[in-house]
């Protein structure tokens, strides 16, 4: 199923054939991986196995995707079942399309849906596809499923080169009733107070001013100030989309998406953007392809999670739930669309639209300030990394968006620019340059003070440049630098550029073990891995009786590798612990001492020390006889008679 037209069917024809009941009952089937031996033929349909309640029972599927409602199950219930849903599930989750937009065919309203008509008669519909039929296959790391064209996704997150699709699937979320990008209050959140005294998220969808961007001279458009009118005055003057500035093609989104969003809910308003927007883009040259998606996935997150120029956001200020499911899904389908290469090669014609996309994400980048969003910073660097970097050439380019950055005080909408942003920007650009002692200097400064809070994913992205330089070196110094600055959410990531920085060059340990005993409390859990991982199992016992560790707090396959290697260490380990649980003196406390002996007795008997567990243990009931509820758990725990 190459076209996007025959995934939108698809999706249709659940609506129409199968109830609501249904397909959440199928989701839960699929979710609980009950479909087995999948198979899809070039022709025919497709053929599959559930498996119901016990070991036996089995039902035979045979899924119709021309005309669902042929679809055959062995089931023996009339018309549509839940195990069709759950084969058709499977079969999307292979085909890399969105299990959402199946899970919620009723409620994204695609059996009522009409196609938006296009601005003026020579831009055509497009079926979601680039020139001749053009698609670009996924990487298999950012997928995690098998490469398939790009044209075969759909839904929020459209694979940028092609059309609006889905990277991600929220198939357990469901919308809330009422809540509409037009009124941002029905779903954005404010810590100190209702909705109602917030300030606006996100502007009327049908009144943004048409200047949402500068030129590529950095002015401000001098079109007509609405929407509509500048679009309209572009197409008077015979330009055609491939000809238009992004501030154009900005003006001409807004008027493909001026009748959207009156109750509509986030997620479905950003498909139906999408879709909009896409239904009026002609052919183009393959890198305005990859420009002109990434330009539709900005103008729909700004819309979702934008607010007024100049506005101040409250401190507090944070995206309601079911707005920051769709920005999330446009979020991850700008990564997956900037993990391919530019296609700049061979067209240098089209250069000026790449920077005046910088020019556009520097501005939304500096603008995006209150609260912990992140959605332009994270595009910026990443815009940067994967798409400017390698064509950058000489340092010239590096210097130019420094320069900016040092210099600019207010942003081109009139508001300061948000700091850590501009800082963060600012350290890439010196680690691009190879002055890496700035870049970090800068952090550092940054960490004495109390209004910067510095992003952990976005100082792990930083390290993604060396790492993907394989500059380990340089790598190394910079995870010195950041280690300080982290969060606890991000350090398994951490470590492993720790890993395999190590790997290259291992004299370099010593400064992995003073930055992971530096960031402590915050390391443990890392830094107690990898002691284990580098055998050194002494100091991480040490550190486990220092902080009151106790062995229930791992399971105890954890401890096997201390079993196998080290055995004597895990004795005052147990002891320790037995010991504390009896000072408690309640019976759950007596539950564990005695779940704790009985793994005791299976370390004296491995290291064939039984004689010393029984003259331990008989101390023990000794010591403890007038505590007659541990008594009584001991002999439940028949270590005592």
């Amino acid at each position: 199923m190459n076209e996007d037209i025959q995934w939108t069917g698809l999706v249709r024809q659940v609506a129409e054939h199968f109830s609501d009941l249904t397909i959440k009952r199928g989701f839960q089937y699929y979710k609980q991986g009950r479909v087995q031996e999948l198979s899809v033929p070039d022709h025919g349909p497709v053929e599959a196995v559930v498996q119901e309640n016990g070991a036996s029972a089995r039902v035979s599927v045979s899924l119709s995707l021309d005309s669902l409602e042929d679809s055959e199950c062995s089931c023996g219930e009339n018309g549509g079942c839940r195990h069709m849903i759950a084969v058709l599930l499977q079969y999307a989750a292979l085909e890399e399309r969105p299990v959402y937009s199946i899970v919620n065919a009723h409620s994204a309203g695609l059996a009522s849906r009409t196609a938006l008509a296009p601005p003026h008669p020579e831009a055509g519909h497009a079926s979601g596809t680039g020139p001749g039929g053009r698609s670009t296959a996924i990487p298999q790391a950012d997928r995690g499923h098998v490469n398939v064209p790009a044209s075969s996704m759909t839904h929020v997150g459209r694979e940028l080169a092609s059309g609006p699709t889905s990277s991600m699937q929220h198939a357990d979320r469901e919308h809330v009733k009422g809540s509409a990008i037009a009124t941002p209050q029905a779903d954005h959140e404010h810590a100190n107070g209702p909705a109602s005294t917030m300030q606006h998220a996100s502007r009327d969808l049908a009144a943004e001013p048409a200047s949402l961007m500068p030129h590529a001279d950095g002015e401000h458009a001098t079109e007509p100030n609405t929407p509509v009118s500048q679009a309209a005055h572009a197409q008077a003057k015979g330009l055609a989309i491939e000809d238009m500035s992004a501030a154009q093609w900005h003006s001409l989104f807004a008027q493909c998406t001026a009748t959207l969003g009156s109750g509509a809910q986030p997620v479905q308003y950003a498909s139906q953007a999408l879709e909009a927007i896409y239904a009026v883009k002609p052919p183009l040259a393959p890198v305005l392809e990859q420009l002109y998606g990434l330009h539709a996935h900005l103008f729909v997150l700004h819309r979702l999670i934008g607010h007024a120029p100049g506005a101040a956001r409250p401190a507090h200020f944070y995206l309601g739930y079911h707005t920051q499911i769709a920005a999330d899904e446009i979020q991850a389908a700008i990564r997956i669309s900037l993990s391919e290469e530019l296609a700049i090669e061979g067209h240098p014609e089209h250069w000026n639209m790449v920077t005046d996309t910088l020019d556009y994400l520097r501005e939304r980048m500096l603008n995006e300030s209150g609260g912990r969003l992140h959605y332009f910073p994270d595009i910026y660097y990443r815009f940067w990394l994967q798409w400017l970097a390698p064509h950058a050439g000489k340092p010239e380019m590096f210097l130019e968006e420094l320069r900016l950055l040092e210099e600019g005080g207010v942003t081109q909408q009139g508001s300061t620019p948000a700091r850590v942003p501009r800082l963060l920007a600012r350290c890439w650009m010196y680690v691009f340059l190879g002055r890496d002692e700035e870049a970090w200097r800068l952090l550092q400064a940054a960490d004495g003070s109390t209004a910067l809070q510095l992003p952990s994913a976005q100082l792990l992205l930083l390290m993604s440049a060396l790492h993907g330089k394989e500059e380990w070196a340089r790598l190394v110094d910079g995870l010195t630098a950041i280690g300080p600055l982290l969060g606890t959410g991000s350090l398994d990531e951490y470590l492993a550029y720790w890993r395999t920085a190590l790997e290259h060059l291992p004299e370099l340990e010593a400064l992995m073990w003073d930055t992971l005993t530096g960031m402590l409390p915050i390391s443990g859990t890392i830094y107690a891995q990898a002691l284990l991982e580098r055998g050194k199992y002494r100091q991480w016992m040490d550190y486990q009786l220092s902080t009151g560790a106790e062995p229930l707090d791992y399971r105890a396959a954890e401890l096997q590798v201390l079993e196998r290697h080290a055995p004597e260490l895990l004795l005052p380990f147990y002891h320790q612990a037995v010991e504390r649980h009896v000072l408690f003196m309640t019976r759950k406390d007596y539950k564990a001492a005695v779940k704790l002996l009985k793994r005791l007795a299976k370390l004296y008997k491995k290291m064939k020390l039984e004689d010393r567990w029984e003259s331990f243990l008989a101390s023990f009931t000794s010591r403890h006889r007038r505590l007659r509820a541990l008594r009584e758990e001991l002999r439940k725990g028949k270590l005592l008679s």
